[in-house]
């Protein structure tokens, strides 16, 4: 499916450009001071965001190969050096989208390993590994992350590294990055068993880390590593050790530096897990004096919801509120950003459905069917199959559109409640949330959901686009924002109570017109038209393309027959004005 146009896209020209501007400039910034480094390298990427998209690590290769077949090798060695580390900027800088970011390090660090090759320049091989070998481990790519850092610390014994200062640094940074991929390891659907092989594996990675390094000679990368320990100590259960071991790199890192608010963080979620509330919430404010929305929306959105979770959970409203409108008021200043760069994401192939799973729903099963088909792949779970224990995160980190044919329920007074039925949700609960809600998918919960990948959330269900307008302090709180929180650029919703036949046929057309090329808002705005418009004969014709069963025909003609010849039977606002876009 196309992306919609984007007028303003840079040509080859314009790539190759700042390539010959930026490289010189990173050479001359490798000269300054580490807080200087960082401040002009973001300058430089800030001013370039537009080049920074899906097409740049394709003009990073060209560029790169033909610029390195015609110099001469010491030229050669500064191109590389200079493209690793702008690689390294653009790993540090949080205004790219994920996937574009480590797509362009990867590149680079491919590129930069054919001038730094292992027998010649081992000290910026090792470098370029340890790069690679996170990208990796961000996109997801686990396995191949782990090889990497183990064949770099493996290349030499200990006693090697340690007998020559220029290599310590590099092996401690590599033992670092490899417990990092453990700890990645650990984090995904494993048997407790493995969790915990994991978990130990990444601690005696961060130990071997922490041998190499000095509380007085390098402050900073003992703090640094001491920081790693420390989670792995939370993630153990061993929380009162966690505690003492923020504490401890919070003694080193420098007050008020990034370093610091990420370690504030992570002692806050150790407070939180002693039931020490005051002290959690005081962590995550400071924590958020640094990671601002403007300044580094990602985190600031992580944080601010790490506050709302523990406040709800202790029913501490006012904080709770404090914590989502953060985290909201970071999402959307992400949401800008991305769009700067990119116009609503280009992947629009895997689909993710909850299809009927009340199984009273007549048309459900119609409209998921028909939408399949515009999807490369798709994973549906199907009435009773759609329970919550089957909506697995992993699922829905990898899907570009989302879409819940299902029931739902806007709770005014407690917004954050508000939920989606699953399989088995036929009545609703009056006792204890934490029970009571076990088969629905509430607003809370999906906070939590990571939907970076998602170009679309459909809500085919009414009231999913409410939110509570006599509140002040819950005015963004609904279905739509969770969905914004958890990630994705675009949603449909709905306002009210919808019809189930008039809500199949619109959708559907939705999704026509989005294959055709048209944006989200665009696609809805004409689907809502056609509805409005048609005939009644119109739409038997267009009806005739439907997977439709043949009881499912015979209750469409049946309806039809009650139509006066030439009539519009859904020309009311009530059956298309609903719907509404949100995002993107």
């Amino acid at each position: 499916m196309k992306k919609g146009f984007n007028p303003r896209q840079p040509n080859r020209n314009a790539y190759y450009e700042f390539l010959n501007k930026a490289l010189p400039t990173i050479r001359r910034i490798k000269d300054k001071d580490i807080k200087e480094q960082r401040r002009q390298g973001e300058q430089l990427l800030k001013s370039n965001l537009d080049k920074l998209d899906d097409k740049f690590s394709k003009m990073l290769r060209s560029w790169a190969k033909a610029e390195l077949s015609t110099v001469e090798p010491e030229e050669a060695q500064r191109i590389a050096g200079s493209i690793h580390n702008f690689c390294t900027y653009i790993a540090q800088f949080p205004l790219i989208k994920p996937e574009i970011k480590w797509e362009i390090v990867i590149t680079g660090c491919q590129v930069a390993t054919t001038v730094f090759t292992r027998e010649a320049y081992l000290t910026d091989w090792l470098m370029s590994q340890n790069l690679l070998g996170i990208a990796y481990r961000n996109q997801g790519r686990i396995d191949e992350a782990i090889a990497i850092f183990k064949g770099a610390v493996e290349i030499y014994s200990p006693e090697v590294f340690f007998e020559n200062e220029r290599y310590l640094d590099k092996w401690t940074t590599l033992q670092n990055s490899l417990g990092n991929a453990y700890w990645s390891r650990s984090q995904s659907q494993q048997s407790p068993e493995e969790k915990l092989r994991n978990l130990n594996l990444a601690l005696a990675a961060y130990e071997k880390a922490l041998q190499g390094t000095s509380k007085d000679e390098s402050p900073d990368d003992w703090a640094r590593t001491k920081y790693n320990i420390c989670d792995v100590y939370g993630k153990m259960g061993k929380t009162a050790d966690a505690i003492i071991c923020y504490k401890q790199a919070l003694e080193v890192f420098p007050e008020k530096t990034y370093e610091w608010a990420q370690a504030q963080h992570g002692l806050g979620r150790a407070y939180s897990n002693q039931r020490n509330i005051d002290q959690a919430i005081d962590c995550f404010r400071l924590a958020l004096k640094i990671f601002t929305p403007t300044a580094y929306p990602e985190d600031c959105c992580k944080i601010g919801r790490s506050l709302g979770y523990v406040a709800y959970s202790n029913r501490r409203w006012q904080e709770a509120s404090e914590g989502y409108g953060i985290a909201i008021e970071a999402l959307e200043q992400q949401i800008n950003i991305w769009a700067t760069t990119d116009a609503q994401r280009p992947d629009f192939t895997h689909l993710f459905a909850i299809q009927n799973p009340t199984k009273d729903l007549d048309y459900s099963d119609i409209e998921v069917q028909a939408i399949k088909q515009y999807f490369h792949s798709s994973h549906i779970l199907v009435k009773g199959d759609a329970k919550k224990s089957a909506i697995d995160n992993q699922q829905l980190q990898t899907a570009h559109c989302i879409h819940f044919s299902c029931h739902c329920d806007f709770d005014f007074e407690r917004p954050l409640l508000s939920k989606l039925h699953l399989a088995d949700c036929h009545i609703s609960p009056k006792n204890d949330p934490a029970t009571a809600f076990s088969k629905y998918l509430t607003v809370l919960e999906l906070f939590t959901f990571d939907l970076s990948q998602c170009r679309l959330v459909t809500l085919s269900a009414c009231e999913t686009g409410l939110i509570n307008f006599p509140s002040a302090t819950d005015e963004y709180i609904g279905l739509n924002y969770g969905f914004l929180v958890a990630g994705t650029a675009s949603i449909v919703c709905s306002l009210w109570t919808v019809n189930e036949l008039s809500t199949a046929l619109l959708i559907i057309r939705f999704y026509q017109n989005l294959k055709s090329g048209s944006t989200v808002p665009i696609a809805l705005n004409q689907a809502q038209i056609w509805l409005r418009n048609a005939t009644k004969e119109q739409l038997q014709d267009w009806a005739q393309s439907l997977p439709l069963s043949p009881a499912k025909e015979e209750a469409l003609y049946d309806f039809f027959c009650t139509i006066d010849f030439g009539s519009k039977p859904f020309e009311s606002p009530y059956y298309w004005a609903a719907f509404c876009a949100i995002g993107q």
